[in-house]
């Protein structure tokens, strides 16, 4: 339908020889007639089904109207969740790596993994037959979002809990293309005593006040899929301020010594439904594994395993920014 151009103006007055109240009843009056003149007009252009009656303007496609509200274009959308097991339910453990492909891992970081007791690998987007039997036998529980999570780029909306064993949590996220996130792998110890796999051979090392902490970082391609980065870390000792560099700019941070594991990074690119599985290895006491995924609990040791999910990135071909950008990889 084409565009109207609508002109409501005030006829000419000459008030000149009126009284004030003449004056103010002869405006009136013509200030109700444009009004409803304009009105019918407005009102039956609505129902003719126009969209603007701006002059000039161009009617917006349908489907632009229709589009639903999205996160920022270059945010990567995740579930995080720990499914928890007797530490004696070997059985169960092994039913789920079953399932998982470990070799999508390159060989040589998948050794250095095992020298420090953790093993990892890929999963598509159908959970492991077992889990899906702990998930069936409780509800989830939601939980309120945080009232501003932009300056870290990390966003939590709902958390699961179990009141049973085997017990499984999650954590939605929202990350911004290459800002850091960070995964809480394990409570907080008073003391530690690691073994750890390093060029020279086993060594020990001793942490005080230390917990386990995946950083993650996102990077969503330009196919719809996003590259994940999962780097182990042991946060230690007590917290001190430190300057830290992002975006160009320095802040001045309250935060814990921490022991960057980078030899020991996970990168993979997951279409949405994939998942990263990362877990410990049997028999490993003492290891970084160990530590990351063993924990005591009501008096029972347990371990855990941890999985990854891409859920949605904002990125697409189809919605390529009209001057070209494209997310940083």
């Amino acid at each position: 339908m084409t565009n109207l151009s609508l002109e409501l103006s005030m006829p000419a007055l000459s008030l000149d020889n009126l009284s004030p109240c003449q004056q103010f009843q002869r405006y009136f009056m013509s200030s109700a007639r444009a009004l409803i003149t304009g009105s019918c007009l407005l009102l039956a252009i609505a129902v003719a089904g126009c969209e603007s009656i701006a002059p000039g303007q161009k009617l917006k496609p349908a489907d632009a109207l229709m589009q639903a509200a999205r996160m920022s274009p270059d945010s990567v959308g995740l579930e995080v969740f720990f499914v928890r097991l007797p530490h004696d339910d070997r059985q169960s453990y092994e039913a789920i790596w079953r399932e998982v492909d470990e070799t999508s891992i390159a060989g040589e970081l998948r050794q250095r993994l095992s020298e420090n007791g953790m093993r990892a690998g890929l999963l598509s987007a159908q959970l492991p037959t077992r889990v899906q039997q702990f998930l069936q036998q409780y509800e989830v529980i939601e939980d309120e979002l945080p009232s501003d999570p932009s300056e870290t780029g990390l966003q939590q909306g709902s958390k699961v809990n179990f009141d049973k064993e085997p017990q499984v949590t999650m954590r939605r996220l929202q990350l911004r293309s290459g800002r850091r996130g960070e995964i809480i792998a394990s409570n907080l110890k008073k003391s530690a005593e690691v073994l750890l796999k390093e060029e020279d051979g086993l060594r020990g090392r001793s942490y005080a006040n230390c917990q386990g902490i995946f950083a993650v970082k996102a990077f969503p391609q330009r196919d719809g899929r996003a590259t994940f980065e999962l780097v182990p870390e042991l946060h230690h000792g007590e917290p001190c301020q430190r300057f830290s560099g992002a975006d160009g700019v320095w802040r001045l941070e309250t935060a814990k010594p921490r022991h960057v594991f980078d030899d020991l990074m996970l990168k993979a690119t997951l279409t949405p439904g994939e998942m990263l599985l990362v877990g410990s290895l049997p028999n490993r006491p003492g290891s970084l594994g160990h530590h990351f995924f063993t924990e005591d609990q009501s008096g029972e040791q347990h371990r855990k395993l941890l999985f990854v999910r891409l859920t949605q990135t904002q990125w697409d071909d189809r919605f390529q920014p009209a001057d070209g950008n494209t997310p940083k990889d």
